[in-house]
Parts: C-alpha cells; sequence; structure tokens
C-alpha cells in the first residue's frame, strides 16, 4: 500500500468533479464520498440519498446524450466522460442503487 498515487491530476479532477456534481443535484440530505484500495486498483465512491437509478439509467446512463424523463431530461455527457477517462485510467465506471435508498457511483482506476 502507497500513501501516494501517480496519475494525470486534471482527468481525475474531472470524473471526480462530475460524480460530485451528481451526488449534489440528486441527493436529498447526504453525500458519501470513499476511497478504496484494492490489489491494483483505487475505488473512488460517490452514494447520495436521492431516488437511485432507474433499471434503464442503470443500463445506459454512461452512454453519450443518454436521457431519462425521472431525471428532469438528461445525464447529458458528465457519466460518458467519466467511463471513457476511467478506461484511459485501465479501470470502468459502476452504477448501482443501494439497498435502503439512493444511488452510488464508483470510479475504478488503476494504481
Amino acid at each position: 500500500n502507497s500513501d501516494f498515487i501517480s496519475t494525470d491530476k486534471a482527468m481525475l479532477s474531472k470524473v471526480l468533479e462530475n460524480i460530485f456534481d451528481n451526488a449534489l443535484r440528486f441527493s436529498h440530505e447526504e453525500i458519501i464520498f470513499s476511497i478504496k484500495e484494492k490489489e491494483d486498483y483505487l475505488y473512488f465512491s460517490m452514494q447520495d440519498d436521492g431516488v437511485g437509478f432507474t433499471s434503464e439509467e442503470l443500463k445506459s446512463a454512461a452512454s453519450f446524450f443518454f436521457s431519462s424523463a425521472s431525471n428532469g431530461g438528461n445525464f447529458g455527457i458528465g457519466l460518458s466522460i467519466c467511463k471513457i477517462l476511467s478506461e484511459k485510467f485501465g479501470g470502468d465506471i459502476f452504477l448501482d442503487n443501494l439497498p435502503d435508498r439512493g444511488a452510488i457511483i464508483t470510479i475504478k482506476i488503476k494504481k
């Protein structure tokens, strides 16, 4: 385990800014941000206490220009940019709902 990583600061900042912006838009009162290290990867998770993703959003929200009536119209390109940048880091993006409430977006990047 290391206390430092060497990465593209601008790309990582953009990814984290996008998932934080989504959490701010959809949360009611609470946002939880966590960072975990497992093997050769770091996992950045942003969890909110909003209504969560629909099943269609879970499948397609990271696609370019995906729109959904339940979220006020459009995810735009924010999550799709996060997906592309995460893949450039050797990782991926994961969207899920929490069992009790809200959504969680996790970004996986290679250390």
